[in-house]
């Protein structure tokens, strides 16, 4: 059970920031900082996409919202330390129980 859900929240932090922080229960601020910044990057993707002022620039639209935060490498950073600390999070909580 703790693989599954330990697994599953890195790959919500991973598509939605924050979301798997929400689904452990932990880091509640943290998590809407992370989904207020997720819904930011995709409506910008949306107006970047659908403008036709905008000269679209092949890296000004991201794929995945978290790995646009600081650029490709530190996003990758980012995300390897969330998911190190959803691990310990979520070891925590089933020591706890």
């Amino acid at each position: 059970m703790l693989i599954k859900k330990t697994i599953f929240a890195i790959i919500l932090n991973i598509l939605f920031g924050g979301v798997g922080y929400l689904y452990i229960k932990e880091r509640k601020p943290l998590a809407i900082f992370l989904i207020a910044v997720t819904v930011y990057e995709l409506i910008r993707n949306m107006i970047v996409a659908t403008s036709p002022a905008i000269h679209i620039d092949p890296f000004a639209i991201h794929t995945l919202p978290m790995l646009s935060l600081f650029g490709s490498i530190p996003g990758i950073i980012l995300l390897t330390v969330m998911a190190v600390d959803v691990y310990f999070l979520v070891k925590r909580q089933s020591s706890k129980k």
